[in-house]
């Protein structure tokens, strides 16, 4: 009985500080990106009422960063932040892999077919703004 607790634990202590170093699969943490491009335009990490926190908020705009692949997430939580705050919801969409662009063109398709009042700025896995 004690020999398969043993064993557990053993694999347990072998199997978990191995994922704890495992590489991430971004560039950057997301938060790179968010401190780079809101260094200049606005505030960071600003608390709503609700207590959630917008990733970057200025005068005009309640800004969520999200990874390509979260672009249907990052939506959903713009527009909380904007109807939060009263200011126009955005999104900066990080775009670190190529064919990533797609994800792009979905927010951009989504807003498009229900109208929208979302702003949506896309960067590289650089941090530089895309067109």
């Amino acid at each position: 009985m004690r020999r398969p607790l043993l064993f557990l634990l053993l694999a347990l202590c072998l199997v978990i500080p191995a994922q704890a170093f495992a590489a991430s699969p971004h560039a950057h943490p997301e938060r790179w990106y968010q401190e780079r491009w809101c260094a200049t335009r606005g505030t960071m990490e600003v608390v709503m009422p609700d207590q959630s926190r917008v990733d970057c908020m200025n005068a005009t705009h309640a800004v969520e960063f999200d990874f390509g692949k979260k672009w249907a997430e990052s939506i959903g939580q713009a527009l909380n932040y904007g109807a939060q705050s009263g200011k126009t919801p955005g999104i900066v969409l990080i775009l670190e892999q190529p064919g990533d662009e797609r994800y792009l063109r979905r927010v951009l398709r989504v807003r498009e077919v229900y109208g929208l009042p979302l702003e949506v700025w896309a960067v590289d896995r650089e941090g530089v703004e895309l067109p």
